[in-house]
């Protein structure tokens, strides 16, 4: 079990980590999978996680948060995550979506 997490942490770890730190769940791959058309391969969604900073980050409950990326001009890509631990570092992909950017810029 991983201890409480505030939202500098979690950034810390996503910036940190790397492609194989994210184990994907399967309503992440069922969602992913059904959105395909809205959003950029998995390849490239996990060069985003790994690489780009996130535009904004909310708390869910202890170890689950959900991130936000950019994705074009009209839409971010929302990422639910959940911390399973921090060394080694892994990182559950929960689910994903497209959302309009403007949803997030209120």
């Amino acid at each position: 079990m991983v201890k409480r997490m505030d939202i500098d942490e979690v950034l810390s770890y996503l910036l940190a980590s790397k492609k194989e730190n994210f184990n994907k769940t399967k309503h992440y791959e069922t969602r992913l999978e059904l959105r395909e058309e809205d959003l950029p391969s998995e390849e490239e969604i996990l060069k985003i996680i790994s690489e780009n900073k996130p535009v904004g980050i909310l708390k869910q409950k202890d170890g689950k948060f959900k991130v936000y990326y950019e994705n074009s001009e009209e839409h971010d890509i929302v990422v639910v995550i959940s911390i399973k631990s921090v060394e080694p570092l892994s990182i559950n992909l929960i689910t994903i979506y497209p959302q309009n950017r403007k949803r997030r810029e209120k």
